[in-house]
């Protein structure tokens, strides 16, 4: 932990979106230069519950199940406005635009139940070189009653003029768009899979889950409006396919407390059609979600017992 001063901002409620986005539209952001890094910021809200017409709509689009626990994921839908506070502030020295969601774990220490509420806290502090630029570390806690029931890592990336040499990975995260396919996989499923299935990805996937999450970047609405960010057709939401990888684990996965990681590798086209396919993995079980000829990876991760 740094001893730097945290710029703290504390809600009464919720933030709207509306002004967060407006605000990140006009304001410039100076990047990071020479020595600068990016300084500790944390926004916390208290007393948050879930709306259930939005839930409702969270649950039918990424096929959860009809049950009274939360889904592993649904905490990070309440937090976005935090996260979104955060990004947006005035210290924070990375344009909201071009941020890209590379990697994510999420840990859920117990069951949690519709009725719950959370007093919420987003923070991010430093960063650390990327081969082709920054990673910075959106760390969000959900505490109930005082304890910690749910936290999530989400990690993003900005290019920027400051490569490293010691980040050799060519993994993509959601909002890349260029370059050749990823790594073959096999097309199909090998004997040990517990889990195989098509999803049909349609053209409106984005703007439902925008409507949802609160998230309305570009790329994800429509694809007039991502082609000038270098997709061919909008991109499903990075959170949207893991929360949906999620829905198709409920079964299969540890008892609580477990950790689920996805790596984000490329972006899935609007409409598509994928494979998504698990099968175990030491401590709980492993899953990708792949194009249907095998030929491009667009997400892994595994969802795992937590050991303490």
């Amino acid at each position: 932990m740094s001893d730097t001063p945290v710029v703290r901002i504390d809600y009464r409620s919720l933030p709207s979106l509306g002004p967060l986005y407006a605000q990140a539209l006009t304001t410039r952001k100076p990047g990071l230069r020479g020595d600068a890094t990016v300084p500790a910021i944390e926004a916390t809200a208290n007393g948050v519950s879930s709306d259930i017409g939005r839930f409702d709509a969270y649950r039918r689009l990424c096929a959860c199940a009809d049950r009274d626990t939360l889904p592993i994921a649904w905490p990070h839908i309440l937090a976005v406005p935090l996260k979104i506070g955060v990004v947006t502030a005035r210290d924070f020295p990375l344009p909201l635009a071009g941020l890209i969601h590379v990697r994510h774990r999420i840990v859920q220490y117990m069951p949690l139940a519709l009725q719950d509420n959370f007093d919420l806290a987003c923070r991010v502090e430093g960063h650390r070189d990327a081969h082709n630029g920054v990673e910075v570390d959106l760390v969000t806690t959900a505490r109930r009653d005082g304890v910690t029931v749910w936290q999530e890592t989400m990690t993003a990336l900005r290019r920027s003029g400051r490569p490293s040499a010691a980040g050799k990975g060519k993994g993509k995260g959601e909002g890349e768009g260029k370059g050749k396919d990823g790594p073959e996989v096999p097309v199909g499923d090998a004997p040990e899979r517990l889990r195989s299935e098509i999803w049909r990805v349609a053209e409106d996937t984005g703007r439902r889950y925008a409507g949802v999450s609160g998230d309305w970047n570009p790329i994800h609405v429509h694809a007039l409006l991502a082609k000038p960010f270098g997709f061919k057709r909008a991109i499903v939401h990075g959170m949207w396919s893991l929360a949906r990888a999620a829905a198709g684990l409920v079964d299969l996965q540890p008892a609580a407390p477990v950790a689920l990681e996805v790596s984000f590798r490329k972006p899935i086209l609007l409409p598509g059609r994928v494979l998504f396919s698990a099968g175990p993995c030491d401590g709980g079980v492993g899953f990708h979600v792949i194009s249907v000829d095998g030929r491009t990876m667009h997400l892994d991760g595994r969802m795992v017992a937590l050991t303490t």
